[in-house]
């Protein structure tokens, strides 16, 4: 950190005569009282109050250098220059906890870097510390330099990819951070990182995720399958993650090792970090679109490393072999394994579903094209085949079981707009010896199905299914009766039983978000198609 500015006789006291930088603990948030004697957490109070000081540096201090190291990686190694590429300026700040910011992120709006304090404290000792490092930095401006590149949505599996490019380009951030005295300014040097997110953040030094086996903390995975996209993106980010590891470093082929890979038993050789982190950029920033999701990362990846280093070269082998590895597409010179896909088409080919438009509002559009396009819906103690597609193999049978071992992360987890349970259990229903499934008496509720390859058993996909509720009128059945029940109470602005049957319990459809009246209270367009493919899926086909 240069000391220039700094003056002894308090004229600048922004600086330090010994070049020591804040007191490196956790940022205490100071109460300046106002004229009426009460604490006031006004941004003039607090900067009067921590003006310079050594608890109020730190964080400042951090910001900075994620900030420095960050921009000087992507000029020097990548040849982008700034987060947007035009060399504008990298704005921050710091002690961002007047709205309760506990974490960081970067802001599209300001196209400023906002970092919190954590949550430690005297109160909980066991919390965050400030989120002012290397590695959160260089995670989080990274989001930046996606937003102005591929732009990669945030959301399905396009959120587990783009959270995953934060995750690799930060890796190369803190370990160029790390260079040696005499290391060439435009390589990322190798040996320089633990492979972990974070870990500086927590008290027992537990990271936040890890790269080389990501499924280390519970919930991640570490390899790609149909239905990753009911992951949350910090979770599903553990393929592109563990992929970028296996490039950089290699893959084991012991099987009791972290880095071991059933999907790449021989295991493989990494071509390092400067060169890994080369074909990473140019995929995103030349090939990656906002569409990119896990499993199509595959083509730019190959595309990238066949411009820089040629398809049949060490390091295109290493990228296909690296990609096969975390179960996106086949090893070098191989046919690749059975592909378990789910149908964009529901149950049946002819669901009209597919083709509805989508209503507008925060949430509603995502929301509801996931679930018409990859949730199918089942009425209440009903049956309906469920269908999965299965390529590159000649056996396409499939073993059907309930429950899964993730939770649906897209949507609430209240009882009454749940998700449904994990793992196999009652409550995710059944399937008969004919392959049926049995929907449980619970709605609406996803419940977690399982079809897993018979040629294959570590192929594998996981489909949602939603349990509706169709008895308006109360009497036990799903029927025609209902059906004229609910088209009777067309956008009305009550729930359908409230004035079908009423005093009754309200049963419902679908209900969507906690607090929004606008579907669910309402029987509209959309929940008429919900009902309708509820209703052909049990007994209509």
């Amino acid at each position: 950190m240069d000391n220039t500015g700094w003056s002894a006789d308090g004229t600048t006291p922004a600086g330090s005569a010994t070049n020591v930088w804040g007191d490196g603990l956790g940022y205490t948030s100071p109460y300046a009282f106002s004229s009426s004697g009460y604490p006031t957490h006004s941004p003039s109070a607090i900067s009067e109050y921590h003006y310079g000081d050594a608890n109020g540096q730190t964080d400042a201090v951090g910001a900075h250098f994620a900030t420095q190291m960050t921009y000087d990686m992507y000029k020097n190694v990548l040849g982008w220059k700034g987060l947007d590429g035009k060399d504008s300026g990298m704005l921050s700040v710091v002690h961002d906890n007047l709205g309760g910011l506990e974490n960081a992120h970067f802001s599209y709006v300001d196209n400023m870097m906002h970092y919190g304090d954590g949550s430690r404290g005297p109160n909980n000792p066991n919390g965050y510390s400030s989120f002012a490092t290397i590695s959160i930095g260089g995670h989080e401006m990274s989001h930046g330099v996606m937003h102005n590149l591929a732009a990669v949505n945030y959301f399905g599996e396009s959120m587990g990819l783009n959270e995953a490019n934060s995750d690799i380009l930060g890796v190369a951030v803190e370990a160029y951070s790390k260079r040696a005295p005499g290391d060439p300014i435009d390589k990322v040097p190798d040996g320089k990182i633990g492979w972990t997110m974070s870990p500086e953040i927590s008290p027992t030094g537990t990271p936040l995720r890890w790269l080389y086996k990501p499924s280390k903390d519970g919930v991640s995975t570490d390899a790609w399958f149909a239905g990753i996209n009911n992951l949350d993106g910090h979770y599903s980010s553990g393929v592109p993650n563990r992929f970028f590891y296996f490039l950089t470093m290699g893959a084991s082929s012991d099987p009791a090792s972290e880095t071991y890979s059933p999907y790449l038993p021989q295991g493989m050789t990494g071509i390092g970090l400067d060169q890994a982190t080369h074909i990473w950029f140019k995929a995103m920033s030349e090939y990656m679109t906002t569409t990119t999701g896990i499993r199509s990362m595959r083509q730019p990846v190959l595309d990238a490393v066949a411009d820089l280093y040629g398809a049949d070269s060490i390091q295109g082998q290493a990228v296909a072999n690296a990609l096969a590895a975390v179960n996106v597409g086949a090893a070098y010179g191989t046919q690749g394994r059975p592909l378990v896909t789910l149908p964009n088409n529901l149950v049946t080919p002819d669901s009209p579903l597919g083709n509805i438009g989508l209503p507008t509002g925060p949430y509603r559009a995502a929301g509801i094209q996931y679930l018409y396009y990859t949730v199918p819906m089942v009425p209440v103690g009903e049956r309906a085949k469920l269908h999965v597609n299965v390529s590159n193999t000649a056996n396409t049978e499939v073993s059907w079981t309930a429950g899964w071992p993730y939770l649906m992360i897209p949507f609430p987890s209240d009882g009454s707009n749940g998700t449904g349970a994990s793992g196999p259990s009652a409550a995710n229903g059944s399937f008969d010896a004919e392959g049926y499934y049995h929907s449980p008496l619970l709605a609406p509720k996803f419940c977690m199905t399982t079809a897993t390859s018979k040629a294959d058993p570590l192929e594998f996909a996981y489909l949602p299914v939603m349990t509706v509720q169709l008895d308006a009128d109360g009497d036990a059945e799903n029927d025609a009766v209902d059906m004229g029940a609910f088209a009777l109470s067309f956008n009305l602005p009550r729930n359908v039983t409230e004035i079908v049957n009423n005093g009754g319990t309200p049963t419902g459809v679908i209900y969507w978000y906690p607090g929004d009246t606008t579907i669910g209270y309402s029987f509209d367009d959309y929940t008429l198609q919900a009902w309708n493919e509820a209703f052909m899926n049990a007994f209509g086909r």
